[in-house]
């Protein structure tokens, strides 16, 4: 008999040395503090990477780590732009980003969200129109400040650890955002065609 479905939480860091915050580390020290409990049944896991093959081994070992239909958040924290991930040394293009991540979203039926903490990664969309394989995808509109960044998302995850829930953990980021009157640079998409 299949055992009860995880929930699994990967932050892939890909940011040098001269990065001011090493904002992915700081939210998962938070994360897996807050995870440290048997019935929470959400696994926090953190890779750093710096080239696209480093991330292509680390997005297959999360193929390997997950069963199927488990439910999946990668959230990645680097610098970015129109044309995709940057990965210290060297760009991933959106849509090579996507395909490298086939697997995984195959293997969970598509229970996936996508964070791509980074400036500019709204435009990740423009190559999502045929695509069924994710449930959410949070993206920044322009500019993204890693300082409220990173505080913004320790409150999603305090939030969703709770509540399991990504709408009301996306509720939580803006709020958090409003209270030290910021705008919020990340919008919230959703595939309809997925089951939720």
């Amino acid at each position: 008999m299949r055992q009860e479905i995880k929930q699994w939480i990967f932050i892939i860091q890909a940011l040098d040395s001269n990065a001011k915050l090493k904002t992915g580390r700081g939210i998962f020290i938070d994360v897996n503090e807050w995870c440290n409990f048997p019935i929470i049944n959400i696994v926090p896991k953190y890779k750093e990477v710096t080239t696209k093959t480093e991330l292509q081994n680390v997005l297959s070992n999360i193929v390997d780590m997950i069963d199927e239909g488990d439910s999946v958040i990668l959230h990645i924290e680097s610098h970015g732009n129109y044309d995709g991930v940057w990965l210290v040394n060297e760009g991933v293009g959106w849509e090579e980003f996507f395909h490298m991540t086939d697997s995984l979203c195959e293997k969970s039926n598509n229970r996936v969200c996508f964070i791509l903490s980074m400036c500019r990664s709204k435009y990740a969309t423009s190559v999502l129109n045929n695509r069924q394989s994710f449930q959410y995808l949070i993206a920044s509109d322009n500019i993204v400040d890693s300082g409220p960044a990173c505080l913004a998302w320790k409150e999603f995850y305090k939030t969703f650890i709770k509540s399991k829930n990504i709408l009301k953990s996306f509720a939580s980021l803006q709020a958090d955002y409003e209270k030290f009157n910021k705008e919020c640079p990340f919008i919230l998409f959703t595939n309809h065609n997925t089951t939720h």
